[in-house]
């Protein structure tokens, strides 16, 4: 495959919308206006992205961005998805373009830029875009953004009118205000949450806040609820399931990817305990992890167990053991939440999300339901 020319994704929807914009039926995918598959089955499409990045690595192309846009009417959900799958290769990293309106010359885009679109319009002109994430509900009491009073936090009312602070701004307003809570933070502090009904909402946003001086967006979405083995619970859509299920040494493991760096894995031993059995496992737990994280002992859907954080040089990883009821007996959860990795483009994810993972494990694990 060549890599001099200007790659360009075409995900094609189909026609018909339900409410807010959730697409009824799969996601048509295109690449280079070659059809790749659907979204309910994107191997296609990440066999052709993958080699489009090795041809170029191979090359000496080290050139890894990929730009993801979308048809106004696109739900956020639906671009989380797409993002974890995308995010699920080793492109680094990934913005939402931002628009030239009506421009005098068309500018000439980086013909190494891989430009990932979600529709049926032609490609939009742009020069530059802004970072973004996808990243799941953390906190019930404010609308899904961090409780950090200094988090800059933007939503939309039922209209479409834009919220900072539970007060409603022009688009004008937005950016003065922005802008004056970004001037005291670092660069790499220049971040803001959003969220958004649609890829409308957020490309609206995002070019204000980069406008603003942001250099980066989470988008608070709302999480999908899956149920695993009796185990119910809710993860932001861009966690990805791995399809196969991991049967070794005496446990069933359920793996959500989010990207190379993290993800959330739930380990089921086979072996059922009798009530004496498990608390002792969690007492050995306990002693075992007391001395090197931070650890407590949360109940979780009346299952009692261990909750351990480390949280060092920007990564954070967390782990809860416990036992649940089943069959008259005990049998052990072990819960993993992960963002650590040595290679350069995950420092960067895991440095930027380390701040919010613990408020976004907790939530998930407020979420867990036993039966």
């Amino acid at each position: 495959m060549k890599t001099g020319y200007f790659l360009i994704l075409m995900v094609l929807f189909g026609n018909i919308f339900g409410y807010q914009g959730f697409a009824q039926n799969p996601l048509k995918l295109k690449l280079n206006y070659e059809e790749t598959g659907t979204s309910a089955d994107t191997s296609v499409l990440i066999k052709k992205l993958d080699d489009v990045i090795q041809n170029r690595v191979d090359q000496g192309f080290f050139e890894k961005t990929i730009h993801l846009a979308a048809d106004r009417s696109v739900s956020a959900e639906e671009m989380a998805k797409l993002f974890g799958t995308i995010n699920k290769i080793s492109a680094s990293p990934i913005l939402l373009p931002l628009e030239i309106k009506n421009p005098v010359v068309r500018p000439k885009p980086n013909p190494l830029t891989l430009l990932v679109y979600a529709g049926t319009e032609d490609s939009l002109p742009f020069n530059n875009g802004i970072e973004i994430d996808f990243i799941g509900e953390i906190s019930e009491s404010n609308n899904g953004f961090p409780l950090d009073k200094n988090a800059i936090a933007v939503a939309f009312d039922k209209n479409g009118a834009y919220l900072m602070d539970g007060k409603p701004f022009s688009a004008t307003a937005l950016k003065t205000a922005i802008t004056s809570r970004l001037k005291t933070k670092s660069k790499n502090k220049k971040i803001i949450f959003v969220r958004a009904e649609n890829y409308g909402n957020m490309e609206d946003v995002a070019t204000i806040a980069k406008s603003a001086g942001a250099v980066k967006i989470f988008f608070v979405t709302k999480n999908t609820v899956y149920n695993e083995n009796g185990i119910t619970f809710s993860l932001s859509p861009a966690f990805i399931k791995d399809k196969d299920v991991q049967q070794m040494e005496g446990f069933t493991t359920f793996n959500f990817k989010r990207s190379d760096s993290g993800g959330f894995e739930i380990n089921l031993q086979d072996e059922l305990f009798s009530k004496e059995k498990a608390d002792d496992q969690l007492y050995i737990e306990y002693e075992t992890r007391k001395n090197d994280a931070e650890v407590s002992t949360p109940e979780i859907d009346g299952s009692l167990g261990v909750f351990s954080t480390s949280n060092e040089d920007g990564f954070y990883d967390a782990k809860w053991m416990g036992a649940r009821k089943k069959d008259g007996k005990y049998q052990l959860v072990i819960i993993y939440f992960s963002c650590h990795d040595n290679q350069e483009k995950n420092v960067k994810l895991c440095q930027d999300r380390a701040n919010y993972s613990q408020s976004e494990f907790l939530q998930i694990l407020k979420s867990l339901k036993f039966k």
